[in-house]
């Protein structure tokens, strides 16, 4: 029950940053423009695939709350989980290209992306330990 609390928590949170990151997108494409011939089916799909990948992304990061793993570990499961969902759901909403090339460049990046992001946030992460530890050793003094 415990951790069920933590996956509707984590997916819910997951799920609301899905649809408003879909959203910001498709106002963007949107903005100024006369939309003709586009399927509004699309954008609903879009949507709800964005929700769902939101939710799963939002489930998958509970991997890095399991302490007895190393951060290695946490890391690379996570990228292994995200990678199994997210590579096929990003060919069923088109957003990768359909060229082998494309595909391979598209990988490269979305990994590239993904060790940015896991460095600011470790970072982040430690300096933060590093200001917490300063104020414990302050209060002791």
């Amino acid at each position: 029950m415990k951790y069920l609390k933590q996956i509707l928590k984590k997916g819910l949170l997951g799920m609301l940053i899905g649809a408003f990151i879909n959203q910001v997108i498709s106002i963007g494409f949107i903005t100024g423009k006369t939309i003709t011939g586009i399927d509004p089916n699309l954008f609903i799909t879009q949507f709800f695939i964005s929700t769902i990948l939101g939710f799963y992304i939002g489930v998958i990061s509970l991997f890095f709350y399991i302490e007895h793993w190393s951060l290695l570990k946490q890391t690379l499961t996570h990228l292994f989980a995200l990678s199994i969902v997210y590579f096929p759901i990003t060919v069923i909403a088109k957003w990768m290209p359909s060229d082998t090339i494309s595909r391979i460049t598209f990988v490269i990046i979305y990994i590239l992306i993904y060790v940015i992001i896991w460095i600011i946030c470790k970072t982040y992460w430690k300096n933060k330990i590093k200001q917490f530890n300063a104020a414990l050793n302050k209060r002791k003094q």
